[in-house]
């Protein structure tokens, strides 16, 4: 989460309309889920990977990093797709290999299903970090707001953002001041220290929240933020790359 939105305020294109970047990263996702194509989906992770590291200047090792830590659950996924646990005497003729009393077996159709998942999803994972890694959670509030999405539920998604790594930062805390008094000596210790980190962290998120809406009354609160608009430059050649990459898609798409 902090390397996620350290990049958000580092990268070459932090002062370029959400709305460009929005384009960019909705558009591949679309073409993605409807195309269903593997070749495409690739295209579109790849497309996306390079105005990542090329355009935004944001570090291969980053968003490889953050796109490696998504695509381990989706493979994951992808096995249970492909794979199917039978007992050993029941199609014997079915391809896959015996372990003990059970077979795991597979077919075409399951590995050709369980790579569009895959592809499709991982072309997914990344247009949502190209958008999160170029632009900061303030300025994607600031774009719910203008596409008119209701302002509890963006209120709402802005007030757990910022109490995510407030919560980070008393979790550190707590776990150091554990770790200098021993609490994790043993197993039976560590165990009692995390379950107690668990519940004074509970608490400390409630109070957090206490005060915060005392804090929020206190200062004329109305039922939506005012925050100051900032000022965007507007980068049309990002337009014009995700359309190229949404040209490349569908020809990918057409040549399978």
């Amino acid at each position: 989460m902090r390397l996620i939105d350290h990049w958000a305020y580092a990268n070459r294109l932090r002062r370029v309309d959400p709305v460009f970047k929005a384009f960019v990263s909705a558009s591949t996702l679309t073409a993605a889920l409807l195309l269903n194509r593997v070749p495409s989906s690739l295209v579109g992770v790849v497309g996306l990977t390079l105005i990542a590291v090329v355009w935004a200047g944001i570090p291969w090792r980053v968003f490889g990093a953050v796109l490696l830590a998504e695509s381990s659950f989706l493979v994951l996924s992808a096995f249970g797709i492909a794979l199917s646990l039978q007992p050993a005497t029941g199609w014997p003729d079915a391809t896959g290999v015996s372990i003990g009393i059970a077979r795991v077996t597979w077919s075409d159709t399951s590995v050709e299903a369980a790579a569009r998942v895959f592809s499709r999803a991982l072309a997914g994972c990344a247009a949502v970090n190209l958008l999160a890694l170029t632009t900061p959670v303030i300025d994607v509030i600031a774009l719910l707001y203008r596409l008119r999405l209701p302002t509890p539920l963006v209120e709402l998604m802005s007030v757990v953002y910022r109490a995510i790594f407030v919560l980070l930062d008393s979790l550190d805390r707590m776990r150091v001041a554990q770790d200098n008094r021993l609490g994790y000596a043993g197993f039976r210790q560590g165990f009692r220290s995390a379950a107690m980190l668990a519940t004074r962290l509970f608490l400390d998120a409630y109070q957090r929240s206490q005060r915060l809406h005392t804090a929020q009354l206190s200062r004329g609160y109305a039922n939506q933020f005012t925050v100051l608009e900032t000022a965007y430059s507007r980068d049309r050649a990002l337009i014009w790359a995700g359309s190229a990459l949404l040209i490349l898609m569908l020809a990918a798409g057409a040549w399978q």
